[in-house]
């Protein structure tokens, strides 16, 4: 009665007339948009009906199937199980009506593949995950075109198919085709990075889950164009690269914004007078050679160029700026890496940093110079071949680079330089590479992809300097 009192209504009678009328006007429009035809249609033939329909322990059951498509008796145990398990869930009526319509069609999609037994394989655990939230069967039912691409999905990669179990949230992607036409650019995921963040204020919980499905959104955008082929493998790289950098350039926005707020400003002493240091994101390994992949984690190195020992930020309360600069990596990480109920961002590897697992989390500029050019092992030079500063200013990148560029040009002998490359080579070959009987790792094996870029890195060691 308050609700429409307030917005001047005399009773609950009129109100609530008033409301359903605008209730089915929303309706009337919702059904225009996501109508589909009734169940039973010739969309959906008599044979997967009667299929879906039959007893699950009669002996016609196992005919049926083989002979309607599926190619392997162990299709049928499967769905006799998938039957069990849905019966113990005990659904709604409502979720079983559902399923129950959903599922010839389902059927009937997955014996167009090739590899329809491999397929239902896949969709049963994300079925018996999703039965209960009946929204999402009504939704495929209701969207023929969202569920025949979910099935391409999972026909096409188990790896997609996890992800999709996982990330059930992400089926929505899938039934606009337009928003796969017209990928963002690096810009703009930055900003709608940001925009996931902005609309939850200051619960840290609710930032990192929306960042989380920021992510899964755009993962689910790129793999539909990359299996339908309607987007280049190189460009397929470059996409889930600036994803990740949109992500951790959001996250560290995030983290410093509140640091900065409680702690102040990091400063030290520069030409003309006090300046104000920064913290930079340092990519390695297929973030920096701008080839990340969809399961790829990410090889970090946090630099900063705090130039004292006794600087402090100049905030109330203030505290020396090394303190700060590992309270801030330490939240970056802790942003990207914990699980939480809408999963992770990604698995971080700071192992690059100057002295390994055993070294500080974050180093500074002039630190980083002295390790490389005077302690660091050879790998750890041909790493820095793909280095980038991925999150930071223009003015520290270009510090980076130009440390990058002496270190990389420095004049080396070449037989101890190629001795160093071959024997890392050979340690990771042996380590991470297939046995003969194990057929031929493309990435790891001799002649495979890692080889070559052993001869470019090489390449750049022994002839930068000229």
């Amino acid at each position: 009665m308050r609700l429409a009192y307030s917005m001047g209504y005399p009773d609950w009678k009129t109100f609530y007339e008033t409301l359903s009328k605008h209730r089915q006007v929303v309706q009337t429009q919702f059904d225009a948009v996501f109508h589909a035809d009734e169940p039973g249609d010739s969309a959906t033939s008599e044979l997967w009906l009667s299929v879906w329909a039959s007893d699950a322990h009669s002996e016609s059951f196992e005919s049926a199937v083989l002979e309607a498509g599926f190619q392997q008796p162990e299709t049928c145990d499967r769905l006799r199980a998938f039957k069990r398990s849905i019966e113990r869930a005990h659904l709604s009526h409502t979720a079983q009506k559902r399923l129950d319509t959903l599922m010839p069609r389902l059927l009937q999609a997955l014996t167009q593949l090739n590899n329809p037994d491999e397929t239902l394989g896949r969709l049963l655990p994300f079925l018996e995950h999703t039965a209960g939230r009946s929204v999402y069967l009504s939704l495929l039912f209701e969207q023929p075109h969202a569920l025949d691409r979910l099935v391409r999905l999972f026909g096409a990669s188990a790896w997609v198919a996890e992800f999709i179990i996982q990330h059930p949230i992400v089926i929505d992607e899938l039934i606009d085709e337009r928003l796969s036409l017209n990928l963002p650019s690096k810009a703009d995921l930055l900003h709608e990075a940001r925009q996931a963040l902005s609309l939850h204020g200051e619960d840290l919980g609710e930032q990192m889950d929306a960042l989380r499905r920021f992510r899964q959104a755009h993962i689910c955008r790129i793999v539909c164009l990359d299996i339908e082929q309607k987007l280049p493998l190189m460009n397929v790289s470059d996409q889930l690269t600036w994803l990740a950098e949109a992500v951790i350039g959001a996250a560290y926005e995030q983290v410093l914004t509140q640091l900065t707020e409680a702690h102040g400003t990091p400063t030290h002493s520069g030409e003309g007078g006090a300046q104000h240091a920064e913290l930079a994101v340092i990519a390695y390994g297929k973030l920096g050679g701008i080839e990340l992949g969809y399961g790829s984690d990410l090889d970090l190195v946090f630099l900063h160029d705090n130039n004292s020992q006794s600087a402090t930020t100049d905030g109330p309360t203030p505290i020396p700026n090394t303190q700060f600069f590992i309270k801030l990596t330490q939240k970056i990480v802790h942003f990207l890496t914990t699980l939480t109920a809408a999963g992770k961002l990604y698995d971080i590897d700071t192992r690059l940093r100057p002295n390994g697992a055993s070294g500080l989390l974050v180093s500074s500029l002039t630190a980083f110079e002295h390790y490389q050019q005077d302690k660091a092992w050879t790998w750890e030079h041909q790493a820095l071949v793909r280095a980038r500063v991925v999150v930071g200013s223009k003015n520290f990148e270009e510090k980076f680079q130009t440390i990058r560029n002496r270190v990389l040009q420095k004049k080396r002998e070449s037989d101890a330089l190629l001795k160093d490359v071959i024997s890392m080579r050979e340690k990771m070959r042996k380590a991470l590479g297939s046995h003969k009987d194990k057929g031929f790792h493309i990435k790891q094996d001799k002649g495979g992809i890692v080889d070559i870029e052993f001869m470019v890195q090489y390449a750049v060691l022994v002839w930068g300097n000229r």
